[in-house]
């Protein structure tokens, strides 16, 4: 499921959003973690302020600290980061 459908659903579903903080790795920085859709599905309540994270290898050896990475704020308390490494 793509990040802003599930950002969607959620905002939608008034889900149930407790304290604390939430990060999720998935490879392909376009998808929502399998895990928290589950976990959304299952307890009905997901952590108040959610990352999601991904990391890419950049075809280069290095790269310079403004391209090491990206962060994506979302609505209502979600954001990406995007680390970039070199090979």
């Amino acid at each position: 499921m793509p990040i802003n459908e599930f950002i969607e659903k959620i905002v939608q579903s008034k889900i149930y959003r407790a304290d604390g903080v939430g990060v999720h790795m998935e490879r392909d920085f376009l998808k929502t973690p399998l895990a928290l859709i589950q976990t959304a599905e299952h307890l009905k309540k997901i952590p108040k302020f959610l990352i999601f994270v991904s990391v890419e290898i950049k075809n280069k050896p290095r790269l310079s600290l403004a391209d090491r990475y990206q962060v994506t704020e979302y609505k209502d308390n979600f954001f990406q980061l995007i680390i970039n490494y070199g090979f």
